[in-house]
């Protein structure tokens, strides 16, 4: 992703971009890229008592969260930043247009979709109220004041004292905590930042939510607009979508790979690209994957049989620790889930399976090479898996 988001910036002719490493292989990557590169090894940490303590976290909200640390040094240098998660794709660059205003401390990026979620609105209850769409925390402009500085330096400070080390089984998301370090009002011992906000163009700066469920489905604006970024922050198929996007605004070129070989259309050219998605999860063509009716467990199925006959285990390409258990329960690697029988649409006398862990909902049949081999489809993309079932168990 880091890949076709360098790319991006590329074409959009953006040559102020700097990736901020956290190791020197990232680094290294980048600069193969043709990117600048400051190598930053910070380690997501825990603040207990008077010691910040290195909790090892590498999930994404731990590592995300150390983008607070970052800014406070730019800014306490004077530099302003606009900064960008790397699923976000840039078409134009923001710097030479008007969609960046950079008259507030903060300029940030809508999760909303409409003048009413992006902007607000007031809530009529007993207590006035002003509702509307989260500040992302992916895409925002900071500028280098006092009063951004000392935001920072709070949200700083709130990764650490409420990272989740093992024995708290809670932790602050790192777009949680900037929404609310932006919108609280002073506290008794916490003064305001006293910050100046101001929420980005929704149809310039895109969510993934806005571009595939409003402006794809208007032809008019999807042929004459051409926003200036797009963030696939609504779905999770964030890296085919991106290089779907990327073909629409920038088209394919021999030093471009997206997902398909160097100068290759992506895989969902022949299915229209970008038109190829549904708006909420997955390919439009995956839609009888995911709302077949699923029973757990193997009745009337004899794939099913024959998994629970040879003891359940199997390998998920090449992963091992696999167990489909008799009565539909699923153990994988990543997180338990649940295995059974499904009809496809028109083919119901194919034997098939699912497999549904993690989220992500798949289809299992048979393999060309025959049992003891089996070929898992995903919904979402129709990525394709081989899982071996080791005989005996």
């Amino acid at each position: 992703m880091l890949g076709t988001f360098l790319v991006g910036c590329a074409r959009a002719n953006i040559s102020n971009a700097v990736v901020v490493a956290l190791d020197d292989a990232t680094a290294q990557f980048a600069r193969g890229k043709g990117a600048h590169t400051y190598v930053r090894k910070l380690p997501a940490q825990i603040e207990i008592g008077r010691d910040c303590i290195p909790i090892g976290s590498t999930d994404n909200h731990a590592t995300s969260g150390l983008k607070f640390a970052v800014l406070h040094e730019f800014l306490s240098a004077g530099c302003s930043v606009l900064l960008s998660d790397v699923d976000v794709l840039w078409m134009q660059n923001p710097f030479t247009l008007p969609s960046l205003y950079r008259d507030a401390d903060v300029e940030g990026m809508t999760d909303g979709w409409d003048d009413v979620t992006a902007y607000g609105y007031e809530w009529p209850s007993h207590t006035r109220s002003l509702r509307l769409g989260a500040r992302n925390s992916g895409l925002f402009y900071v500028r280098a004041t006092v009063e951004a500085v000392r935001m920072m330096a709070r949200l700083k400070g709130r990764m650490q004292r409420e990272a989740r080390p093992p024995a708290r089984p809670h932790a602050v998301w790192d777009q949680t905590a900037y929404n609310e370090e932006m919108w609280w009002a002073a506290l008794p011992r916490e003064p305001a930042h006293g910050i100046a906000a101001r929420v980005m163009n929704y149809l310039c700066h895109m969510n993934s939510k806005t571009f595939f469920r409003y402006m794809r489905e208007d032809d008019q604006l999807l042929a004459r607009h051409r926003p200036v970024s797009l963030h696939i922050n609504y779905h999770p198929e964030k890296l085919p979508r991106m290089e779907d996007a990327f073909a629409r605004y920038h088209g394919a070129a021999p030093d471009v790979d997206l997902g398909n070989g160097l100068g290759r259309p992506t895989k969902r050219a022949a299915q229209g690209g970008i038109h190829a998605w549904h708006w909420g999860v997955g390919l439009k063509a995956g839609k009888w994957c995911r709302e077949a009716p699923r029973v757990r467990g193997a009745p009337g199925s004899a794939l099913g049989g024959r998994l629970v006959a040879a003891g359940g285990r199997a390998t998920w390409s090449g992963i091992s620790g696999l167990h489909f258990h008799a009565g539909g329960a699923l153990d994988t690697p990543w997180g338990s889930g649940s295995w059974g029988t499904l009809k496809k649409p028109g083919a119901e006398h194919e034997d098939l399976l699912f497999a549904d862990f993690i989220g992500q909902q798949h289809v299992v049949g048979p393999h060309a090479d025959g049992w003891p081999r089996l070929t898992s489809t995903r919904c979402a993309d129709f990525e394709n898996v081989t899982v071996v079932v080791h005989e005996g168990g």
